[in-house]
């Protein structure tokens, strides 16, 4: 038998199994699949997107909170269709507007047997907060609409101008949004004194300077691993 060399191989995470065999199962497949980063060619109708993975695809699958994906123009069309767009409203206000759709898939729509975390698995703060109303006179300011703060799911997302799409850049944006400026839309929603020009303050410091500034500060990919630990 011909040997092997220790250096021909090595462990395997099991998020890195996870990956290669979602690659696997989709490989003809016309939805959405997880990008491959070095693939020289993709199809002109495909785009480059993220998910963003809800508490139970992390906890029982193992993912990284942010995942890159491939999306077909066909399948934008299908979810447009169905589910409308839904724009998030911080991402416009960082400058790069974002498209969001919810998985179809009802996998985690309904806690998996076993399941025993606090948070639903369909629970995704990182979505629901990146969909936090700006307006600031509207009464549900600060608040997300409740379809995106209940039974959410899996979440893919696209660049509202259809260019590819970077997954540190939707790592930054819902770091920002979810450890920084929802504690900022929460002090003027809850203080007796808040006013309109404090909305108005909120909204200036959304800027890109400022999400990368807190995103240096606090760690940056290590804190979002850390906040979406959900293991034992």
């Amino acid at each position: 038998m011909r040997e092997v060399h220790p250096e021909d191989y090595a462990d395997i995470q099991l998020s890195d199994f996870r990956h290669l065999m979602d690659y696997l199962i989709t490989y003809a497949s016309t939805d959405v699949r997880e990008s491959v980063p070095d693939l020289q060619y993709r199809a002109p109708t495909v785009v480059r997107g993220v998910k963003i993975c809800c508490d139970g695809e992390i906890k029982l699958h193992a993912s990284e909170p942010f995942v890159s994906i491939d999306v077909r123009r066909s399948t934008r069309t299908n979810l447009s269709s169905i589910q409308g767009e839904s724009n998030s409203p911080i991402s416009a206000l960082l400058g790069i507007p974002l498209n969001f759709w919810k998985d179809p898939s009802a996998e985690f729509h309904v806690n998996p047997p076993g399941w025993d975390a606090t948070q639903w698995a369909s629970s995704n703060q990182n979505v629901a907060f990146m969909m936090m109303r700006t307006n600031p006179s509207d009464p549900s300011w600060g608040w997300a609409p409740l379809y995106w703060n209940h039974d959410i799911g899996n979440v893919w997302v696209v660049r509202e101008d259809g260019q590819d799409l970077d997954v540190r850049e939707v790592a930054m944006m819902c770091h920002f949004a979810r450890f920084k400026l929802q504690r900022m839309f929460e002090d003027t929603i809850d203080s007796k004194d808040s006013t309109l020009q404090d909305r108005k303050r909120v909204l200036k410091y959304i800027t890109r300077e400022n999400m990368r500034a807190f995103w240096e500060e606090t760690g940056g990919g290590e804190a979002v691993r850390s906040h979406d630990d959900l293991s034992d």
